[in-house]
Parts: C-alpha cells; structure tokens; sequence
C-alpha cells in the first residue's frame, strides 16, 4: 500500500469514527476530530473528485457505504425550506426570537438576511431571486420596532377571531377584553380607521373579512 492509500485509509477511519458516532456524515465545516484532522474538508475534497469523474470506484463504494451525500443542500437553501414551512403552518414569519427547527436558529437567520438586505453586513448581498422568494413568504424587512408591532397586530386579529368563532359575529361589547387584557372593541375600530388612512396590507383585510369584519 503506496503512501498516499494508507493517508486515504486513515482519513476514510476518521468518516466511519465520525459515522459511528453520528449516523451521518453531515459534518460542520469547523468540526475537528481529536487529533486534529480536518474531516469536512477532506470529504468536500472527495465530493470534488466525484463530481470531477476521478475518485476510484473502491473509495466512492466505501463513502457510499456511510451514506455520504455527494450533492450537498446549499445552506441558504435549506434554512429557506425552513422558513417556509413555518410561513405555511403560521401566516407569517413572527416568530419568537429564540425559534429553531431542526436544530437551526431560524429566527437569527432571518434577521442575517434583514441585516445583508440594508446593508449591514459588508461584503454580503442577496440576489434579486433570494428577495424576491422571501418577500413571497412575507419577509419583513423593516426595523424591529414595526415587526413588533406586527407581531402585535396578530396577537390581537387571534383574539378577534376567538370571539368571532364563539359567537358567529364581531360585535363585539364596548370594553370587553379578552385573555389578552387588551381593549378589543377598540382595536376592531382602529382597523376600520386604519383601512381609512390605506394603513392596512391587502393581506391584513382579508383576514378580517374572513372572519366578518364589516368596514
């Protein structure tokens, strides 16, 4: 066996160490294994000779053999796969600032695309299909004052359509305030004044209509 086979052999016993311990081969770009080796590198170097036709058949059967993924998911396009799931289970991307699903913190990646979008963080710049793609799930990519208020919006249109699935209509008592200790019948007013002032998205309307709202 040539020098270069046993430094391959060895490198390929720190994938099935790896493997063993993990169940795949979905190593992070800064993991090291304890003696210092550079595992992700190395299987990104296969990936290459595999894509490029070189990688000798025994070799790609031995990283088959662990599940290697040849292909790798774009990062970016996996943490939008994410989001987007949320966007369909919830309406909207307000989620909590701490939320992450499948281990990754979704909320932070979505503030990073925020911040890339004005500006913020030099050197990076999202795509013209990157934008639009997030605008289509609701990306909002104002400052964190008017995504709180968003957020507020929502919290108050649960609470309007709570009433409105117990009692089949919106009209709703002067002062009554539900769970949330917050004056509803006030709210629904400030809507039809906000709708006045072209305050409201066409997608806020027509969320109110779908539970009765009469402008």
């Amino acid at each position: 066996m040539g020098p270069i086979s046993q430094k391959w052999d060895e490198a390929f016993a720190h994938a099935e160490d790896y493997f063993n311990g993990h169940h795949d081969l979905n190593v992070p770009a800064t993991y090291k294994c304890s003696d210092g080796f550079a595992l992700r590198a190395w299987l990104d170097r296969q990936r290459k000779s595999y894509a490029e036709g070189k990688l000798q058949t025994e070799r790609t059967k031995k990283l088959n053999s662990l599940g290697i993924v040849w292909e790798k998911t774009d990062p970016w396009e996996k943490r939008y796969e994410l989001v987007s799931a949320y966007y369909a289970e919830h309406g909207d991307l307000c989620m909590p600032p701490d939320y992450k699903a499948e281990g990754i913190w979704l909320a932070k990646w979505l503030n990073e695309q925020r911040q890339i979008y004005i500006g913020n963080r030099p050197g990076k710049q999202l795509t013209e299909e990157q934008i639009q793609r997030l605008n289509e799930i609701g990306m909002e990519w104002n400052n964190r004052v008017q995504l709180r208020q968003k957020q507020m919006w929502n919290e108050q249109y649960a609470e309007a359509k709570r009433f409105f699935e117990e009692n089949g209509h919106l009209n709703v008592p002067a002062g009554y305030r539900p769970s949330s200790s917050k004056n509803l019948d006030a709210w629904i007013n400030r809507q039809r004044s906000a709708r006045g002032r072209a305050k409201l998205s066409d997608s806020q309307k027509k969320q109110l209509e779908a539970i009765g709202f009469q402008w």
